[in-house]
Order: C-alpha cells, then structure tokens, then sequence
C-alpha cells in the first residue's frame, strides 16, 4: 500500500481467511481517483471525436497534416492520462497479496498507513513453532523427536515434531523464563511442526516454553 494514505474502509479482521488478489481495504483517496478517471474519459471521447472529424478533412485537402497530428496529439495525452487514472483507482483497493489468514491488523478505518501496512497475512495450515536450543545442548537433538509446547495462554499444551534443525548459531533472541539466563548464550533454531495447526494459527507469535523428548 502507498505511505501517509489513510484507510477509508477496512474490509477484514482478524481471524478471516482471504484469498490473494481479495480487497482488504479501499483507501480515502479513491474518491478522488474516482473523479480524475472519470474526467479523464471524458476528455479521451472528446479528444477522439475531434481527431475522426479533422481527418476526413486532412484526406479532402481542406486543412493541414498540422491539424490531424495536434489532434492525435491531444488523443495521446488523455489517453496516457487515463491510464494513469485507472492506475491510481487501483492501487485505491488494497488486495491481499497471497492466500492466508489475517494475524494482526495494523491500520484501520480513519488510520493513516504506516511502515507496517494494513495488515498481516499468514500461510496458517501448517504451524511450526521455533525453539532455540543451547548450542551445548544440541547435540541431543534429532530430527523425528517429539517435543511439547506449553504456555500459560495453551490449556491443553501443544504437541510437534523436530523437523528441521538450523545449522547457523546465533545471539539468544527470545526472552528466557530464567531470569538469570545469559542473554548472550549461542543457541541454534530448531523447527517444531505441530500437530494442531488449527489451535496455533490463533496464537500467532505467541512465545513459549519447549521440551524436546529424548530419542527419537
């Protein structure tokens, strides 16, 4: 969506699936657009008319060349001007760019559009949730273990599978619930594929506690 514009109608919450290329919002300067284009085809007819009535006259040799080429000239700009009329009214309609579930709204009606956009849309049939494990720690992990998710907004806990392992060791990034964790420990991503997607696509971002099973 364009910057500093300001939402007129929001046509999603949270929650609705939406397919791509779906409106979401219309913003407050379609009226406006509205009106360009609609000044715009009036000018392209009457630019149009004006170029058929001159050139059967050029034929005739009753007025110049001169005359069609400024006439056609005229039929040009109003024509580039009306595109660029129907560009703009379309931007006027924010469309979901992919297929989804909306997570978060960002601006809604009377808003201006910030950084962030109108809204956040998320792929949510399948759900993953990333643990960071403690670089001394896994070497314990295997793809294939069975690994529990529990928050205090989870009753009952969710449950997943290790599917992917990150071969990249990084900074600790979440907030530990041990409040003399290090926060400069090195830890490695690992990617939990859990079993009810259904239940963690309403908890997006949602940070929890993992316990990876042993085995595998």
């Amino acid at each position: 969506s364009r910057p500093s514009v300001v939402i007129a109608k929001l046509l999603v919450e949270e929650g609705d699936h939406v397919d791509a290329g779906q409106p979401i919002a219309v913003l407050d300067t379609k009226p406006e657009d509205d009106a360009r284009a609609a000044r715009a085809k009036v000018e392209l007819a009457n630019a149009e008319r004006e170029l058929s009535r001159v050139e059967p006259l050029v034929r005739q040799g009753m007025t110049s060349a001169s005359v069609r080429d400024e006439a056609q000239l005229k039929v040009d700009v109003a024509r580039a001007e009306l595109l660029g009329a129907e560009s703009a009214l379309e931007r006027d309609t924010v469309r979901a760019p992919v297929s989804g579930q909306v997570v978060a709204i960002h601006a809604r009606r009377g808003e201006r559009v910030g950084a962030d956009g109108i809204a956040e849309i998320a792929q949510t049939d399948q759900m993953y949730a990333v643990a960071e494990v403690y670089e001394t720690d896994i070497g314990r992990v295997r793809v294939g273990q069975r690994a529990t998710v529990r928050s205090p907004a989870l009753d009952p806990e969710l449950t997943g599978t290790v599917e992917r392992i990150g071969m990249k060791i990084g900074k600790l990034d979440l907030r530990d619930a041990d409040p003399v964790a290090r926060t400069d420990a090195r830890v490695v991503e690992v990617r939990i594929k859990l079993d009810d997607s259904a239940r963690g696509a309403r908890l997006s971002n949602l940070q929890v506690d993992v316990a990876i099973e042993p085995g595998g």
